[in-house]
């Protein structure tokens, strides 16, 4: 595949950092390789970001990527769900692939069944009038029958707890836990995802996680600063700074090495 380099036009502006999750599909094992080739992005009013990452996230894991403000976590997580073309002043070069297929080269409709994201603050990504809506958001664009929408979207709701909800229930008056895990339901990609939740809810947001990695095999990029928050769950930590992987092992490792 051809190398990538492109200028971009208007630089994102998001809250906080990203969780992103890999996601291949509706229905059925969802895990899939990332890999990362030679990875360089930078911005005018920075300088280069990431300096030529090389990174390769197998197929059902579970990443941790921490580093300090500025180190290129976010400026990752846009890369791997292919958005750096869509809204960002950066120049970039290099190849994210998911399962061997460069994610800049698959059209907007096709890149929503590989790959999703849930942020930091969910409502600013909750867009529809009912929970059920929300979730059949993305199917919807995919022309599928009515009854497999919500069949598929319903089987979401139930993956992540919240099948008890009233499906015409306003989003914009759930708590921000029940946010975050209709987000995941929608998204079935993860900025700090659990940084704006209270401990209940962060349990409850992982536990849903954790649900959908064992019945959809989910491979799961998590962007976070607290590294003892994912140490029962990550497989791996990686930590960036200054564009590049400064350190690369288990959480417990990490801990120790810093």
């Amino acid at each position: 595949m051809a190398d990538h380099q492109r200028p971009i036009q208007s630089r994102v502006h998001g809250r906080g950092k990203r969780v992103a999750t890999r996601n291949t599909g509706q229905g059925g094992a969802l895990s899939a390789t990332v890999e990362i080739r030679d990875l360089h992005v930078g911005y005018a009013d920075t300088g280069e970001v990431l300096a030529g990452l090389d990174l390769t996230f197998d197929a059902g894991s579970y990443t941790l990527v921490a580093g300090p403000t500025g180190s290129g976590k976010s400026t990752l997580v846009l890369a791997v769900i292919g958005v750096l073309d869509a809204g960002t002043d950066a120049e970039w070069s290099g190849q994210c692939l998911i399962d061997g297929r460069d994610i800049a080269d698959v059209s907007a409709a096709e890149r929503a069944s590989l790959v999703a994201a849930v942020w930091q603050s969910p409502q600013v990504q909750l867009f529809r009038d009912t929970v059920l809506d929300e979730v059949r958001a993305g199917l919807d664009y995919r022309c599928l029958p009515a009854h497999e929408v919500d069949r598929r979207a319903r089987e979401a709701l139930q993956l992540v707890g919240l099948a008890h909800l009233d499906e015409t229930h306003d989003p914009a008056r759930l708590s921000g836990g029940e946010q975050q895990r209709l987000a995941l339901a929608a998204a079935l990609v993860l900025d700090e995802a659990s940084s704006a939740l209270d401990a209940d809810a962060v349990q409850a947001f992982g536990q849903a996680l954790d649900q959908a990695r064992v019945e959809r095999g989910v491979t799961v990029i998590a962007v976070d600063h607290r590294l003892a928050a994912h140490r029962q769950r990550a497989d791996r930590c990686l930590v960036l700074d200054q564009g590049q992987v400064v350190l690369d092992g288990t959480v417990p490792q990490v801990l120790v090495d810093q």
